[in-house]
C-alpha cells in the first residue's frame, strides 16, 4: 500500500508504535513491571535462590502470565506449562504447605516459602498436606484435571496480596527482551 501524505505516514508510525507499546506491555516479564506495580524489596531472585521449575524437562509455557489492570481485574494470574495428567509436580523452592485440597472444581496445593512469597499449583492431586513442609524438588502432588488448565499445570506466584510472573522467579528462565525496529 502506498501512503500519498505525511500526514498518513505519520497516523500510521503512530498505530505502529501504538501497538507495540501494547505487544510489549502485554508480556510477562513487562506486565510485571507496570507502573504501581513495582517489585517487593525483597524478592527471591535478588538475594535468595531463585525458584526450580516446578515439572521436569521439557517445559513448554502455553499461556502467559497477564497483569489485571486493578486487584479484582481480570487476567491470567500465573503461567501454564503444558504437563499430562499424572505428572509429577515438585516445590518450586522449600517451605510449609498453607493448603492442600479442592477449590471449586480443582485440587490445589499452595506452600508458603520465606520473605511471604507463595506459590499455587493446579489443578495437582495433592501428595502433601497442609502443615507439611517440603524442600525444593519434592513431589508434592502429580497434575490432575479440573479447572481452566487442560493438559497442564497452572503455576502462581504470590508476594502477600500481589501477584507476579512466576517466570520472573525460576531459575534459568529468560526475560522478554524488546528487540529495536527494523
Amino acid at each position: 500500500m502506498r501512503l500519498r501524505s505525511a500526514g498518513r505516514r505519520g497516523t500510521l508510525m503512530t498505530l505502529c508504535l501504538l501497538f507495540t507499546v501494547g505487544v510489549v506491555l502485554s508480556t510477562p516479564a513487562a506486565a510485571d513491571l507496570r507502573p504501581g506495580a513495582a517489585m517487593p524489596v525483597h524478592t527471591p531472585c535478588s538475594d535468595l535462590p531463585c525458584w526450580s521449575w516446578p515439572l521436569p524437562a521439557p517445559r513448554t509455557v502455553v499461556n502467559p502470565f497477564r497483569a489485571p489492570p486493578h486487584p479484582y481485574g481480570a487476567g491470567h494470574r500465573g503461567i501454564d506449562v503444558a504437563a499430562a495428567e499424572g505428572t509429577e509436580v515438585l516445590a518450586v523452592d522449600d517451605g510449609t504447605v498453607s493448603f492442600a485440597g479442592q477449590v471449586v472444581d480443582r485440587p490445589v496445593v499452595t506452600v508458603a516459602h520465606d520473605h511471604s512469597w507463595r506459590s499455587s499449583h493446579e489443578p495437582v492431586l495433592p501428595a502433601v498436606a497442609q502443615g507439611d513442609h517440603v524442600v525444593r524438588g519434592q513431589v508434592i502432588g502429580h497434575v490432575a484435571s479440573g479447572g481452566h488448565c487442560v493438559g497442564c499445570l497452572h503455576l502462581g506466584a504470590r508476594h502477600v496480596d500481589d501477584y507476579y510472573s512466576p517466570l520472573l522467579l525460576i531459575e534459568g528462565s529468560d526475560p522478554s527482551v524488546l528487540l529495536p525496529l527494523p
